[in-house]
């Protein structure tokens, strides 16, 4: 994924009101504007008053607007003028997250921008990491922090509402791991070639080559080059090398990898669940798992519906009720590029498979 930057100059007459102090910063704030402007109308706001209130990174669903110099602080915290977060930390705003009376979750226009500048911050926050590698891995509270950690106040406040800050925390932490192990790499069509396929080999999804190439439909040219970012299926194992005489350190203990067989047991939800952050006991319910033997195609759980569903549901942007239907599968299978059936078979189901592969990568 590339993300564009655009850096508006901060004016040197500006400086003592909006960035009096040089900083070395230690990681990021990550904030919400509380309103529907863009990028762009962010940082021109903010340079244009004479107000003690500054941030060095507006996003929203089309680029990264930069209003400060990175070497100098901000006042975006609220933690006053020595504080942390003010002093030590790069703020970023992210965009299009409340339209004055309510969130824009439920707001068709709005909603989209909102969850493309978090995928952005996303990318921007990865970014920032890798260009300073003395901060280490991101971590909360260590190096990557909500505006609520300095001072109390709600804000990011959807990620904070629909209880996404650790999931926003993991998704940085795995771009940043991808931006520094290389993953990153393009593919040369061939003939006979199709997204599928592509998306299959490199253990990615069709939505994905979509978004990180700019494709609006499903047609791809002999020679035409796309960005992956998945890591091409292993090759057939190597001979084993004797051992030397030198003692070797134990091996590292290797997380169990699901098989790939469209069959969605306790395993796969386990394994969902860690990587959604929801409890880990691998059962959602009695009722899911007699729907999916039976092959039912629509799933309702207890009151309250389960939090994995409802984590689920939140990262594919529909209705947040915990309940497994129509609505909320059609969305899963168009996330994970497949056939959108509405439908879950018992057994080598296509979605399942695709979900399965991505749970491997630790990634939804």
């Amino acid at each position: 994924m590339t993300l564009s930057i655009t850096r508006v100059e901060m004016p040197r007459s500006q400086y003592s009101i909006k960035c009096p102090h040089p900083m070395k910063p230690i990681g990021l704030t990550i904030h919400e504007t509380g309103n529907i402007a863009s990028a762009m109308a962010e940082i021109s706001y903010m340079q244009g008053n004479n107000r003690q209130v500054s941030y060095h990174f507006a996003v929203d669903d089309t680029r990264a607007v930069q209003g400060l110099p990175l070497d100098r602080n901000g006042w975006h915290a609220g933690d006053g003028g020595q504080g942390r977060g003010n002093r030590r930390t790069i703020g970023l705003e992210h965009c299009y997250n409340w339209n004055g009376r309510t969130t824009t979750e439920n707001d068709p226009v709005n909603n989209p921008k909102y969850q493309k500048a978090i995928a952005n911050g996303i990318e921007l926050a990865a970014n920032l990491f890798i260009q300073y590698p003395e901060w280490g891995e991101p971590e909360s509270g260590k190096n990557i922090w909500q505006h609520n950690h300095h001072n109390g106040k709600h804000c990011p406040q959807r990620i904070r509402q629909e209880q996404r800050w650790n999931a926003f925390v993991e998704a940085v932490k795995d771009r940043y791991n991808e931006l520094k192990n290389g993953v990153s790499n393009t593919y040369t069509v061939k003939s006979g070639d199709t997204l599928w396929r592509i998306a299959n080999n490199y253990g990615v999804s069709v939505d994905d080559l979509k978004e990180w190439n700019n494709l609006s439909g499903d047609l791809i040219r002999p020679g035409q080059e796309l960005s992956v970012k998945g890591k091409a299926k292993p090759a057939a194992p190597q001979p084993v090398a004797q051992p030397s005489s030198t003692p070797q350190p134990a091996p590292r203990p290797q997380v169990t990898q699901l098989a790939i067989d469209g069959s969605w047991g306790p395993a796969t939800t386990r394994r969902l669940q860690q990587v959604l952050g929801t409890p880990a006991d691998g059962v959602i319910s009695g009722q899911y798992r007699n729907a999916i033997t039976n092959n039912i195609h629509s799933v309702r759980f207890g009151t309250g519906g389960s939090l994995m569903v409802r984590e689920m549901q939140r990262r594919l942007s529909v209705r947040v009720d915990g309940y497994f239907g129509p609505i909320t599968l059609r969305a899963l299978q168009r996330r994970m590029g497949t056939p959108v059936t509405g439908a879950i078979s018992r057994t080598n189901s296509a979605v399942v498979k695709e979900l399965q592969r991505r749970l491997n990568q630790n990634r939804f």
